[in-house]
């Protein structure tokens, strides 16, 4: 009964904390879970972690790109027409990605946590501290994405340098970004941020109601004499949906439109004479968006 109430409250909700996702899981599983156990799943690809910012988080964002040739053509482009030192990188599923340094936007509400940069360190460090492990050194651009697939880089801004760590006022002096003067220019230009190389201390993490029922359905489906190899693995099925994605752009469909999109590969399937539900195709562009996310390194 008790169990029941839980799941009735947790349809209410968008989204639980980490600590209330562990004791939901704790119940409906019937052992113990733990906000260190919510945290490791995340980090190992098998839950989407998520993150709230209470208060608004500064992002510029992150152009994707699927080629190396348009790749290397942008990032030229970018270093001149900012006249700044601009870097990329390149993902593991072979697209790349280039900050955008132009204007600064802001976020608010539940973004999730693509685990490509620094925001994983940020999630290890949490999860060490909670079981009592060794210190993590957190260096690099943290990055959030939305269900869209669109991609942000955290920044901060000049004027909270020194809030920062003492080691870290040192880099960015090092660096020489306290030397330039950008602070004369006005407040939101791109020369007066940098990136922010973790989660802010305000932002809460959390895991969103439709991704702790998904974990949950997965785990019901899957017998306890099933072999492994009877279903693709999680890693395999976000390599699969990449390459839907990688086809899906080729062909110039929009996969982030998932009911248009749905309809008119359904109507290319069958005119293979492959019969396949609309609504099915539908459930699995929708969740392209997370996999490109955890695919980038």
């Amino acid at each position: 009964m008790k169990g029941s109430k839980v799941s009735k409250l947790l349809k209410l909700k968008e989204w639980v904390t980490v600590p209330d996702a562990a004791r939901h899981l704790s119940i409906t599983l019937g052992e113990e879970v733990s906000e260190a156990d919510i945290l490791r799943l995340a980090l190992d690809g098998r839950m989407v972690l998520s993150v709230n910012f209470v208060n608004d988080a500064v992002v510029r964002p992150v152009k994707i790109f699927f080629s190396e040739e348009e790749f290397r053509t942008a990032l030229r482009q970018s270093a001149g027409d900012k006249g700044l030192s601009v870097s990329g990188m390149e993902l593991a599923d072979g697209r790349y990605v280039i900050p955008d340094h132009g204007e600064v936007d802001f976020v608010s509400g539940v973004l999730d946590l693509p685990m490509i940069g620094a925001e994983a360190l940020a999630v290890e460090a949490r999860c060490q501290g909670l079981t009592g492990g060794p210190k993590v050194v957190q260096i690099g651009d943290a990055f959030v994405q939305a269900r869209t697939g669109e991609l942000w880089e955290l920044v901060l801004h000049f004027e909270r340098i020194e809030k920062l760590p003492k080691e870290e006022q040192e880099r960015l002096a090092d660096m020489g970004y306290l030397s330039k003067g950008e602070m004369t220019k006005h407040w939101g230009h791109p020369g007066n941020f940098f990136s922010s190389g973790t989660l802010p201390e305000d932002a809460v993490l959390v895991v969103r109601t439709e991704e702790l029922a998904d974990f949950q359905s997965k785990l019901a489906d899957e017998p306890s004499n099933k072999r492994a190899s009877d279903e693709p693995s999680t890693r395999e099925r976000r390599t699969l949906l990449t390459i839907i994605a990688a086809l899906c752009n080729d062909a110039e469909y929009d996969y982030t439109k998932a009911a248009k999109t749905a309809g008119m590969i359904q109507s290319m399937a069958d005119k293979m004479g492959v019969s396949i539900g609309e609504s099915t195709i539908e459930g699995h562009l929708k969740k392209i968006p997370n996999a490109l996310g955890t695919r980038m390194k």
